[in-house]
């Protein structure tokens, strides 16, 4: 994949996640608890993977791979609760900054993993990120809940996993066989 077109793709991810806070804030306005709102998400979203699953040919998967990606897959629903749990307590932009501390998060659970220090270029980046979700977030103005960023951080953490080992496992499975396991 092209450079121009992964940015594109990273672009509408994260114009999805910020209409999606706004979303969830006005389902919990209405009413909605964060197990309905998330339980409901998941289920179309897995819904409509399933129909273009039927599309594609032979669905067939060996057991290990199936239940790794299944395994993989709490992760991302883990990074939806939490996220939800934090637009409970603070705002939909708050939350959003919060989520996408993935980026350098991320960094730091390669690194553990691959047990060596991140290049110069990554730390640089992961300082400019945090300095700027602080700046963005207004967190040195005013008093964050502190329940709601540590959901929004851990939903960050969650989030870093998924994509860490979704990026690692099954990688011979086409895209749509693996979103739907």
């Amino acid at each position: 994949m092209n450079r121009s077109k992964a940015t594109l793709f990273v672009l509408i991810g994260a114009i999805s996640y910020g209409v999606l806070s706004t979303i969830v804030k006005l389902a919990y306005g209405a009413g909605f608890d964060s197990a309905a709102v998330s339980g409901s998400q998941f289920f179309f979203g897995w819904l409509m993977i399933f129909v273009l699953a039927l599309l594609s040919k032979n669905l067939r998967l060996n057991p290990k791979t199936a239940l790794t990606l299944m395994a993989i897959g709490i992760s991302s629903g883990t990074t939806g609760y939490l996220y939800y749990q934090s637009l409970q307590t603070v705002s939909a932009s708050v939350a959003i900054i919060l989520l996408f501390q993935f980026t350098w998060i991320g960094v730091v659970i390669d690194s553990i993993l691959a047990k060596r220090l991140p290049s110069r270029s990554h730390f640089l980046s992961a300082v400019l990120l945090i300095g700027g979700a602080i700046l963005a977030s207004a967190a040195y103005t005013s008093a964050l809940d502190v329940r709601g960023t540590l959901f929004g951080l851990g939903a960050a953490v969650s989030f870093s996993i998924f994509l860490l080992a979704s990026g690692r496992v099954a990688n011979h499975v086409p895209v749509i066989k693996k979103a739907f396991i």
